[in-house]
């Protein structure tokens, strides 16, 4: 069974009605599973033993207590800090737990901070391209495997935000094929890996920005993606395959 929120409740249906499961937002329903596969953080709980997939999301509390992860486990990631003051600026201001960018509040100055009644805040670093890296841990080998590869491109040549690359900004996702990746930066694909042995997680989408100087820095970890209908039928075989192994 597929346990998500009702925020992520769509993408989970998508995925569970191509690889024959349930979904539900249900506590009561999943603790009566015989497996479950988390689709969302918010919806995470410590159940009794059984097979389960990210089943440490109830221990990463919010963005920010998932980025001193990656950092603490020497993974790249952009500047961060609770405290204003420790920052360089400009910065964007970031809410513990937020979705599709719609909490990010450019800093320019100090000052700015201050109106910004932000969580924690990221320092701005100038990147030429951005991707959505999709992992998947194999249970069988203990490797975590690139699968997808996306790349954000601005829809409308005008955006009030372009320094955010949100769906809300006019930016979008189109898939990286896969006769493309010999030119991709290996770089990338190995962030994102080492990212979700770090985090412990079995599968995660990562955010990553790439500067001029083609040195990556991970944004933040995505545990319930958007899909299209390529994404949903990407993970729906790889939750398939994992059913059918227990």
């Amino acid at each position: 069974m597929i346990y998500s929120t009702t925020k992520t409740r769509k993408g989970a249906k998508l995925i569970a009605g191509l690889c024959g499961m349930r979904t539900t937002v249900s506590l009561e329903m999943a603790r009566n599973a015989p497996f479950i596969i988390h689709w969302g953080t918010k919806c995470a709980e410590s159940f009794s033993r059984k097979p389960r997939l990210n089943s440490n999301l109830h221990l990463v509390r919010n963005k920010l207590t998932e980025l001193t992860m990656l950092r603490d486990g020497d993974i790249r990631t952009v500047p961060f800090s609770e405290n204003p003051d420790s920052v360089s600026y400009p910065a964007f201001g970031r809410l513990f737990n937020h979705r599709a960018g719609t909490d990010i509040r450019l800093c320019l100055s100090r000052l700015h901070a201050d109106y910004a009644k932000s969580n924690f805040y990221s320092e701005y670093i100038d990147s030429k391209t951005e991707y959505r890296v999709h992992v998947f841990r194999n249970w069988a080998t203990d490797k975590y495997n690139v699968f997808r590869i996306q790349e954000k491109y601005l829809e409308s040549p005008f955006s009030n935000k372009p320094y955010c690359r949100s769906r809300g900004n006019g930016f979008h996702l189109r898939n990286v094929n896969r006769e493309q990746w010999r030119d991709f930066p290996v770089t990338v694909r190995q962030l994102a890996t080492k990212a979700c042995r770090v985090l412990n997680r079995d599968f995660a989408a990562f955010d990553i920005i790439v500067t001029p100087d083609d040195i990556p820095y991970i944004l933040e970890a995505n545990s319930a993606p958007g899909c299209d209908d390529l994404g949903a039928s990407l993970y729906a075989t790889r939750f398939r395959s994992w059913a059918d192994s227990l």
